[in-house]
Protein backbone atom coordinates (compact mmCIF):
# COMPACT_ATOMS: atom_id res chain seq x y z
CA UNK A 1 0.00 0.00 0.00
CA UNK A 2 3.03 2.21 0.85
CA UNK A 3 4.45 1.74 -2.34
CA UNK A 4 1.28 3.14 -4.30
CA UNK A 5 1.31 6.22 -2.05
CA UNK A 6 4.84 6.92 -2.93
CA UNK A 7 3.89 6.25 -6.56
CA UNK A 8 0.55 8.56 -6.33
CA UNK A 9 2.43 11.47 -5.44
CA UNK A 10 3.90 13.86 -7.96
CA UNK A 11 7.40 15.13 -8.49
CA UNK A 12 7.62 18.48 -6.64
CA UNK A 13 9.66 19.58 -10.05
CA UNK A 14 7.69 17.90 -12.21
CA UNK A 15 4.38 19.62 -10.56
CA UNK A 16 6.35 23.33 -10.23
CA UNK A 17 7.26 23.18 -13.80
CA UNK A 18 4.12 24.69 -15.36
CA UNK A 19 3.46 27.54 -12.31
CA UNK A 20 7.23 28.58 -12.51
CA UNK A 21 7.06 29.10 -16.24
CA UNK A 22 3.61 31.07 -15.79
CA UNK A 23 4.11 33.20 -12.96
CA UNK A 24 7.47 34.09 -14.68
CA UNK A 25 5.96 34.68 -18.09
CA UNK A 26 3.64 37.01 -16.25
CA UNK A 27 6.39 38.87 -14.54
CA UNK A 28 8.15 38.86 -17.44
CA UNK A 29 5.29 40.45 -19.43
CA UNK A 30 5.01 43.10 -16.35
CA UNK A 31 8.46 44.32 -16.54
CA UNK A 32 8.50 44.44 -20.37
CA UNK A 33 5.30 46.69 -20.40
CA UNK A 34 6.40 49.11 -17.71
CA UNK A 35 10.00 49.30 -19.40
CA UNK A 36 8.62 49.66 -23.05
CA UNK A 37 6.04 52.21 -21.91
CA UNK A 38 8.93 54.38 -19.64
CA UNK A 39 6.54 54.20 -16.93
CA UNK A 40 9.75 54.92 -14.68
CA UNK A 41 9.70 54.73 -10.82
CA UNK A 42 6.06 54.85 -10.29
CA UNK A 43 5.53 52.44 -12.80
CA UNK A 44 8.00 49.94 -11.18
CA UNK A 45 6.28 50.77 -7.88
CA UNK A 46 2.65 49.61 -9.47
CA UNK A 47 4.18 46.99 -10.95
CA UNK A 48 5.72 45.81 -8.04
CA UNK A 49 2.67 45.18 -6.18
CA UNK A 50 0.77 44.09 -9.45
CA UNK A 51 3.35 41.18 -9.47
CA UNK A 52 2.84 40.56 -5.85
CA UNK A 53 -0.63 40.34 -6.22
CA UNK A 54 -0.13 37.28 -8.77
CA UNK A 55 2.77 35.81 -6.91
CA UNK A 56 0.56 35.41 -4.14
CA UNK A 57 -2.48 33.78 -6.39
CA UNK A 58 0.16 31.25 -7.67
CA UNK A 59 1.55 30.27 -4.46
CA UNK A 60 -2.04 29.64 -3.91
CA UNK A 61 -3.31 27.92 -6.39
CA UNK A 62 0.07 25.60 -7.03
CA UNK A 63 -0.59 24.75 -2.89
CA UNK A 64 -3.87 24.37 -3.15
CA UNK A 65 -3.44 21.78 -6.37
CA UNK A 66 -0.16 19.91 -4.80
CA UNK A 67 -2.71 19.45 -1.83
CA UNK A 68 -5.43 17.73 -4.54
CA UNK A 69 -2.76 15.64 -6.06
CA UNK A 70 -1.34 14.16 -2.51
CA UNK A 71 -4.70 14.05 -0.93
CA UNK A 72 -4.62 12.78 2.22
CA UNK A 73 -0.74 12.67 2.66
CA UNK A 74 -0.39 16.17 2.14
CA UNK A 75 1.53 17.96 4.92
CA UNK A 76 2.21 22.00 5.64
CA UNK A 77 5.78 21.15 4.79
CA UNK A 78 4.73 19.34 1.68
CA UNK A 79 2.68 22.92 1.12
CA UNK A 80 5.69 25.55 2.01
CA UNK A 81 7.97 23.00 0.05
CA UNK A 82 6.03 23.81 -2.89
CA UNK A 83 5.77 27.51 -2.00
CA UNK A 84 9.41 28.07 -1.49
CA UNK A 85 10.63 25.85 -4.51
CA UNK A 86 8.04 28.00 -7.05
CA UNK A 87 9.13 30.96 -5.52
CA UNK A 88 12.94 30.10 -5.53
CA UNK A 89 12.84 29.69 -9.15
CA UNK A 90 11.23 32.12 -10.55
CA UNK A 91 13.37 34.65 -8.22
CA UNK A 92 16.29 33.36 -9.55
CA UNK A 93 15.43 33.36 -13.35
CA UNK A 94 13.19 36.54 -12.96
CA UNK A 95 16.56 38.01 -11.12
CA UNK A 96 18.85 37.07 -13.67
CA UNK A 97 17.01 38.33 -16.65
CA UNK A 98 16.81 41.73 -14.59
CA UNK A 99 20.47 42.14 -13.48
CA UNK A 100 22.36 40.39 -15.91
CA UNK A 101 20.40 39.76 -19.17
CA UNK A 102 18.52 43.41 -18.99
CA UNK A 103 20.78 45.54 -17.01
CA UNK A 104 24.11 44.45 -19.22
CA UNK A 105 22.64 44.17 -22.99
CA UNK A 106 18.80 45.88 -22.88
CA UNK A 107 19.42 48.99 -20.93
CA UNK A 108 22.60 49.06 -19.24
CA UNK A 109 21.55 52.82 -17.65
CA UNK A 110 18.32 51.42 -16.32
CA UNK A 111 18.85 50.84 -12.80
CA UNK A 112 20.62 54.02 -12.75
CA UNK A 113 17.93 56.46 -13.97
CA UNK A 114 15.04 54.72 -11.79
CA UNK A 115 17.74 55.53 -8.94
CA UNK A 116 17.93 58.95 -9.81
CA UNK A 117 14.24 59.27 -9.91
CA UNK A 118 13.82 57.55 -6.84
CA UNK A 119 16.34 60.17 -5.23
CA UNK A 120 14.39 62.91 -6.72
CA UNK A 121 10.56 61.67 -5.44
CA UNK A 122 12.44 62.02 -2.17
CA UNK A 123 14.14 65.22 -2.49
CA UNK A 124 10.01 66.45 -3.43
CA UNK A 125 8.33 64.18 -1.08
CA UNK A 126 10.08 66.03 1.89
CA UNK A 127 12.78 68.77 0.69
CA UNK A 128 15.08 68.90 3.87
CA UNK A 129 15.50 65.19 3.43
CA UNK A 130 19.13 64.03 3.29
CA UNK A 131 19.55 61.77 0.61
CA UNK A 132 23.14 61.31 0.73
CA UNK A 133 23.02 57.95 1.87
CA UNK A 134 20.31 57.08 -0.80
CA UNK A 135 22.63 58.72 -3.13
CA UNK A 136 25.74 56.76 -2.06
CA UNK A 137 24.03 53.45 -2.38
CA UNK A 138 23.27 53.36 -6.24
CA UNK A 139 21.67 49.80 -7.52
CA UNK A 140 24.70 47.13 -7.82
CA UNK A 141 24.19 43.89 -9.07
CA UNK A 142 26.70 42.15 -6.92
CA UNK A 143 24.49 42.91 -4.20
CA UNK A 144 21.25 43.01 -5.43
CA UNK A 145 20.95 39.85 -7.36
CA UNK A 146 20.72 37.66 -3.85
CA UNK A 147 18.85 40.23 -2.42
CA UNK A 148 16.02 40.16 -4.81
CA UNK A 149 16.11 36.02 -4.68
CA UNK A 150 16.03 36.01 -1.58
CA UNK A 151 12.96 38.64 -1.71
CA UNK A 152 11.27 36.15 -3.42
CA UNK A 153 11.87 33.19 -1.67
CA UNK A 154 10.70 35.25 1.40
CA UNK A 155 7.35 36.08 -0.50
CA UNK A 156 7.46 32.25 -0.86
CA UNK A 157 7.46 31.46 2.74
CA UNK A 158 5.01 34.42 3.88
CA UNK A 159 2.58 33.36 1.34
CA UNK A 160 2.88 29.70 1.28
CA UNK A 161 3.04 29.35 5.42
CA UNK A 162 -0.42 30.08 5.95
CA UNK A 163 -1.93 28.99 3.11
CA UNK A 164 0.03 25.16 4.01
CA UNK A 165 -1.46 25.77 7.43
CA UNK A 166 -4.99 26.91 6.20
CA UNK A 167 -5.12 23.73 3.46
CA UNK A 168 -4.01 21.23 6.27
CA UNK A 169 -6.56 22.16 8.82
CA UNK A 170 -9.15 22.17 6.38
CA UNK A 171 -8.39 18.43 5.32
CA UNK A 172 -8.20 17.91 8.66
CA UNK A 173 -11.39 19.01 9.50
CA UNK A 174 -12.83 17.32 6.64
CA UNK A 175 -11.11 13.97 7.81
CA UNK A 176 -12.65 14.34 11.13
CA UNK A 177 -16.46 15.14 9.62
CA UNK A 178 -16.19 12.14 7.89
CA UNK A 179 -15.25 9.66 10.73
CA UNK A 180 -18.08 11.69 12.69
CA UNK A 181 -20.62 11.36 10.01
CA UNK A 182 -19.74 7.12 9.35
CA UNK A 183 -19.58 6.39 13.30
CA UNK A 184 -15.70 6.26 13.66
CA UNK A 185 -15.24 9.14 15.63
CA UNK A 186 -17.19 10.05 18.95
Amino acid sequence: MSDIKANKAPSTAKFLFPYIVGLLGVRLIIDIVVKYYQWGYNGESYASMLAFLFQALFIIVAVLQYKKKLDRSFTVSSGVKVSIGLMSVVGLLFSFYIFFIHNTYIDPDYQQRIHQELITHLKIANPQMDTTMVEKNAPNTLLGFPFWVLKYIFIGAVIGIPTSIFSFNAMQSKRQAELRSSGNLS
